[in-house]
């Protein structure tokens, strides 16, 4: 498909040289308002000002110095911005390809021969998966099937921290309840984990292996209930994943690669090279590149009997190790809370030689729950945590918690409203673009059903909503490329939403079966064009595009 931004790019970069004027750099992007045309570029102002010319003189030399192009009419300047339309033809041959390409509609490949892994929700393992680190899995998931539509060989990971302090704690809670059993005044420990599904967690272990726990000693029983724990809250958060339709093709562990002496490694690279120091009975990671990198968390051996490893020094050794498994990328979708672990780990990466922009780090805020215009708290069991049983609970269509995470920007706080996710009205967003789908697909088939087909060749463009739709539907592949180059994945949502309206308003406007045999099958083509951009768009964000409702 035509690649009609560059190809304005070299247009006016060649009418700039023609004006006399040396080369500059300058933008080209879609103005808000279609009423400024589709395609905009800031060069007659950037020029103005470094030539020191009237705008209105610089524009009349560029623009007569532009060639005739077969896509794109002769522009207008307003406000300094050089405003560029689409000309019929270049929409009817976009069309053209979009249904030629098919499946293939939007397709760049960058990723021939590439690995890419994607690690995302890894959430704490001693607790249920709640609302606020779920929202990496929508987000991690579509990462993950934008760079598979682009040709990459994609690994979706978790990575499951089941060492540590968080853990010794969890285990801990387990044996409580087994000790409560012969004794119910016993104390429940102060560090321990409160919440119910603790105690259920216990329950199901009590009812498995009642005879085997009685017979274990205490060291035993904290072994039992680390691993075996651990184990039922995994399975917990892989079914709550797997409602959202996430599945994994990795689940790493913290202990193997503690087992594995991959961190003894880290830190044999590290020392020798002058990236570690003693002090205060620890060894520290040190960074000469980056002196900032001397504050306590970047302890590699803490200054106890058993000097172990941190946490930091074992996500060295985890993220070298997805490195060395050849992977030319690894994306991390983390919440807003690791934000200071960032330039830890990113100077540690530097300091073993892995290139810059090998390891991408996203960021996602928290999310808070609302009943329309009311702030509510819905778990039972955690107060004002919300798990993603909760949502189950509570009839929430994952597809609708899905879209509502992937609206927003990371970097914002998102109010999922329950009232809205539960509205199967077009109020909702997701119902909005599911019954645009639902209806184009409808049409279709009934056209199916009469034998009538489409004909890309009688394809007209006249009416204005026509246009509209078509114009939406070749913004697809840019759309794609844009999102691939900065992964602001609330770019396709939005992008959902605005072709759903521009077919929702082409439907209200244009009649379809029934019209004259050349305008049917010109629209019966526009709605195979546009179905095949929703079905590339919804199956990378992974939503279901249901062909009725």
């Amino acid at each position: 498909m035509i690649d009609i931004k560059n190809e304005l790019k070299n247009i006016l970069n060649e009418a700039i040289k023609k004006a006399g004027f040396s080369a500059l750099n300058f933008q080209i992007e879609e103005p808000n308002d279609s009423r400024f045309g589709d395609l905009s570029s800031n060069l007659i102002m950037i020029l103005a000002k470094r030539e020191k010319q009237p705008m209105p003189e610089i524009a009349e030399k560029i623009i007569k110095n532009i060639a005739d192009n077969t896509n794109l009419c002769k522009p207008e300047m307003v406000n300094g911005f050089l405003n560029f339309s689409y000309k019929n033809e270049y929409l009817k041959k976009s069309i053209k390809e979009a249904i030629s390409a098919n499946e293939s509609f939007g397709v760049f490949d960058h990723g021939r021969g590439k690995k890419v892994l994607v690690e995302f929700v890894s959430a704490n393992p001693t607790g249920e998966l709640h609302i606020g680190n779920a929202r990496g899995g929508p987000m991690g998931l579509t990462i993950a099937n934008l760079y598979q539509h682009f040709g990459f060989k994609v690994t979706k990971e978790y990575y499951v921290n089941d060492l540590g302090i968080q853990i010794g704690k969890f285990a801990k809670t387990l044996h409580h309840y087994f000790k409560k059993i012969k004794n119910s005044k016993i104390q429940f420990p102060e560090d321990g984990y409160p919440g119910e599904f603790v105690e259920e967690i216990f329950k199901e272990l009590h009812k498995k292996d009642k005879e085997k726990l009685e017979q274990m000693t205490e060291e035993e029983l904290i072994k039992y209930f680390t691993k075996d724990g651990l184990a039922l809250m995994i399975k917990s958060i892989k079914e709550d994943l797997e409602y959202l339709g996430i599945y994994y093709d990795e689940w790493s562990y913290e202990s193997d690669i503690l087992n594995s002496s991959k961190t003894d490694r880290v830190v044999s690279l590290l020392e020798p090279a002058g990236m570690t120091t003693l002090k205060e009975g620890a060894l520290w990671f040190k960074n000469p590149a980056d002196p900032d990198m001397e504050d306590r968390e970047t302890v590699l051996k803490k200054s106890d009997a058993d000097k172990a490893y941190t946490y930091f020094a074992q996500d060295i050794a985890y993220h070298l190790d997805k490195y060395e498994r050849g992977f030319s990328k690894a994306i991390d979708v983390w919440g807003a809370n690791h934000f200071g672990h960032i330039s830890r780990l990113t100077s540690a990466m530097r300091a073993l030689k892995v290139p810059e922009n090998w390891l991408n780090i996203i960021l996602y805020q928290n999310v808070r729950l609302k009943n329309g215009e009311e702030i509510i708290q819905m778990s039972k069991r955690r107060g004002n945590v919300v798990t993603m049983q909760d949502l189950k609970d509570s009839k929430i269509p994952a597809d609708v918690f899905k879209f509502f995470m992937l609206m927003h920007d990371s970097n914002s706080m998102i109010d999922f409203d329950i009232k809205m996710a539960k509205d199967t009205s077009e109020k909702n967003p997701v119902f909005y673009v599911k019954y645009a789908f639902a209806r184009l697909s409808g049409i279709l088939r009934k056209a199916k059903e009469e034998g009538i087909e489409s004909d890309v060749s009688e394809l007209t463009l006249k009416e204005p909503e026509e246009i509209a739709l078509a114009k939406e539907i070749i913004k697809l592949p840019n759309i794609l490329e844009d999102t691939y180059a900065d992964l602001k994945i609330q770019r396709l949502p939005y992008y959902a939403l605005s072709l759903a309206g521009k077919f929702h308003t082409f439907y209200d406007k244009c009649h379809i079966i029934g019209e004259k045999k050349e305008v049917e099958k010109s629209r019966l083509a526009l709605l195979q064009a546009t179905k095949i951009a929703f079905k590339k768009l919804l199956d990378i964000l992974a939503i279901e595009a249901p062909e009725k409702m």
